[in-house]
């Protein structure tokens, strides 16, 4: 029976143990801030629905960063399809172009506590943008 050479059994044992390693986790996203009060997930548009003067009252989120924030309240479209056309509900390249794609449907812009882990454990699942909130003493959770 033949013995593998020393150098090669500490290569594998060197790499063993790197391997055991854990990668640190990656950070949590950052939202994006629409104002002093509401944020919208990481990469997204915040679009203003309810203003008085120069004050908004009510924010949405477009899914996409750098987005056009269409005049019906609800819709977005993609920067290089800046017109929307909310009649049909598409966005346009240019004002009369045959080239669209379906407008981007908004969601309702969060409190900023609901975008960071607090003592009863708030957090945000971005792809179904609801709120699991967990008591840390009786462990009940509920979706918000």
């Amino acid at each position: 029976m033949r013995s593998m050479p020393t150098s090669l059994v500490a290569a594998l044992l060197l790499l063993s143990a790197r391997a055991a390693v854990a990668e640190p986790s990656a950070p949590t996203p950052a939202p994006t801030l629409c104002d002093d009060n509401y944020s919208c997930p990481e990469d997204t548009t915040c679009c203003c629905i309810y203003r008085h003067g120069d004050e908004c009252f009510t924010w949405t989120c477009c899914p996409l960063q750098g987005t056009i924030c269409c005049d019906d309240s609800y819709s977005c479209c993609p920067q290089d399809y800046g017109f929307c056309d909310t009649n049909l509900g598409t966005c346009l390249m240019a004002q009369d172009s045959p080239l669209s794609v379906k407008a981007l449907k908004r969601t309702m812009a969060k409190p900023h506590w609901a975008f960071s882990s607090g003592t009863n454990g708030t957090t945000m699942s971005e792809s179904t943008q609801e709120f699991d909130t967990c008591d840390s003493t009786t462990q009940i959770c509920s979706t918000l």
